[in-house]
């Protein structure tokens, strides 16, 4: 009897301190995916390397900075279709994740698409009132 006891607590033990680890695998997981957020203008695109360059302003120092983003192979692109459709001077955002290393990677790319304004009609052009009264006032 002692010995199913025994064999019982020590399954209920590994089972307990395996739900811990995997647990604290996930927190990490969780952390390194944290999602942040950038906007500029795009300078380079490196379609071998598949990777995007953009100017941005750095809030924390006050400049322009040039920053390489590697494009997911997952990413999700919005207004186009690929990175093959971006072209240098386009106003984009990217939400990426940036990992231990501090390489950059792109999850989602939204390009910026310039909205036409609809187009008004003409104003009525004023057609001249015919003369109706005479110089006599009738």
């Amino acid at each position: 009897m002692n010995k199913y006891l025994v064999s019982a607590l020590t399954g209920a033990l590994v089972f307990t301190l395996s739900c811990t680890v995997f647990a604290q695998e996930e927190k990490q997981e969780e952390k390194k995916e944290e999602m942040k957020y950038s906007y500029g203008t795009v300078t380079q695109i490196n379609e071998s390397t598949n990777e995007i360059v953009i100017n941005e302003y750095d809030l924390d120092n006050y400049s322009e900075v040039t920053v390489t983003y590697s494009v997911d192979p997952e990413a999700k692109f919005e207004n186009v279709s690929s990175l093959k459709e971006i072209s240098p001077d386009t106003d984009v955002d990217i939400e990426y994740v940036e990992k231990e290393d501090g390489k950059k990677i792109a999850k989602i790319i939204s390009v910026y698409k310039e909205e036409l304004e609809p187009e008004l009609p003409e104003p009525a052009k004023e057609i001249p009132a015919a003369e109706t009264e005479t110089e006599t006032g009738y």
